[in-house]
């Protein structure tokens, strides 16, 4: 009864640690992988450019708020006695104030600038989504494609085990066919070796996307099948590649985004039409008021100014960088689009061309291995006879193998040619 419970207690735990994912949960674990953090990490630093240009562009206040020692004075305008020992306090305060109120809509440029910048950041996300969804997509059907090759090479060794069981009744041990035969066989678990050694590998490769490191986890399904996709003509996925297309849909906000920039920076160097403000005030203890309005009082004062009219920053140089550091980014991106015209749609090209081949290349293998099963299966009952030697029987099944391996490598290539695709378009 113990020892009952005991194996029913491990095999609740193992189900408990064990997690089968689908290529769906797979997608779905992406959005939440570290790299897309990091791409809206990138989107709120984009964001927090609105607030920069409102700091740059918007009203400035400028206080000081202070207290200080200072030596008592009594006396007027005309004569005045001051003391010897610091026992008296000043306080002052400045505060100034400048409202812009006409800019030659430099805000504006410089939002439209950051608003552009963000849109590129949100395509880069997409572009990290894309990037992760294609490797899930290579770690789902490469797990598939190994799945099936170490069924296969099981079944492979089964029956190889029976041919060596059919030569040692037949009394052939040790002759120079059971040799080659045993030799095949090893050759056999070696591919198992490297097949298992395949599937753990992709078992790492779930963990990093799923960033699940706690029990034992696999795929859903252990067998790769060729489901055909239907493509659109080449031509129609040409035609609009300047509005889908992820690359060139950066360039574009990029080119709009320095553009918006270079016009702003070039406005900072006109002035800036405002309202300016200014208050001084100034109190010290146990010094006299001067009331006369002829008299300078540095101790006791209060000054006001509030004027319209320009303010202008003078710069030498820093400005001037600004703008032509910007202009040749700017001109950076507009080669890099004229380039990305002429490239993108060869480059849409290569790929569903390739398609096409690998479309065939399924059908051809398949048709292929069909042909090596019939032989394989014709060569079983005289091998049960003993009418067929090694050779043959290597032969045989190195053929049906290589067209098994050849069939399902052209469908886990034709799923990562076709995701490659829809990334692309």
């Amino acid at each position: 009864m113990k020892l009952s419970l005991i194996l029913f207690t491990l095999l609740f735990l193992n189900s408990a640690f064990s997690k089968t994912y689908s290529l769906n949960d797979l997608l779905t674990k992406i959005k939440n992988h570290p790299d897309v953090l990091e791409s809206d990490f990138e989107i709120s630093k984009a964001e927090n450019q609105f607030l920069k240009i409102k700091g740059e562009t918007g009203p400035k206040l400028s206080t000081i708020l202070g207290v200080g020692p200072n030596y008592t004075t009594t006396g007027n305008a005309l004569n005045s006695t001051q003391s010897n020992d610091l026992n008296t306090k000043t306080y002052l305060a400045q505060i100034e104030i400048k409202i812009p109120v006409f800019t030659f809509f430099r805000e504006q440029d410089y939002k439209d600038a950051a608003l552009k910048n963000k849109e590129v950041k949100e395509i880069e996300k997409i572009q990290k989504l894309n990037e992760l969804e294609r490797k899930a997509k290579e770690i789902y059907y490469g797990f598939q494609y190994a799945s099936s090759l170490f069924e296969y090479a099981s079944e492979t060794q089964k029956d190889l085990e029976n041919a060596l069981e059919d030569f040692a009744k037949s009394k052939r041990n040790g002759s120079e066919e059971h040799s080659k035969l045993k030799i095949f066989y090893n050759v056999v678990l070696s591919k198992k070796l490297e097949i298992e050694k395949s599937l753990k590998l992709a078992k790492l490769g779930i963990q990093y996307l799923t960033q699940d490191f706690d029990g034992d986890i696999s795929l859903d399904q252990n067998w790769i099948q060729f489901n055909e996709y239907t493509v659109r003509p080449l031509n129609e996925l040409l035609s609009n590649f300047e509005e889908t297309h992820l690359d060139f849909k950066k360039v574009k906000l990029g080119i709009n985004a320095y553009e918006a920039f270079t016009k702003g920076e070039s406005k900072s160097k006109l002035p800036t039409f405002g309202i300016f403000g200014k208050y001084d005030w100034i109190n010290t203890d146990k010094s006299q008021v001067q009331q006369s309005k002829f008299s300078y009082d540095p101790y006791n004062q209060k000054n006001l100014s509030i004027g319209l009219g320009l303010i202008w920053d003078f710069d030498f140089g820093s400005k001037d960088y600004k703008i032509e550091e910007s202009r040749v980014e700017l001109q950076k991106l507009i080669v890099k689009k004229s380039l990305a015209e002429k490239s993108i749609p060869l480059k849409i090209s290569k790929i569903y061309f390739e398609l096409e081949e690998l479309t065939g290349k399924v059908k051809n293998y398949e048709s292929a291995y069909k042909q090596s099963k019939k032989l394989m299966n014709r060569l079983g009952s005289e091998v049960a006879l003993g009418l067929t030697p090694a050779k043959d029987i290597i032969e045989v099944y190195t053929t049906k193998a290589e067209m098994y391996k050849n069939y399902l490598e052209a469908i886990y290539q034709y799923e990562l040619k076709y995701s490659e695709l829809i990334s692309e378009i």
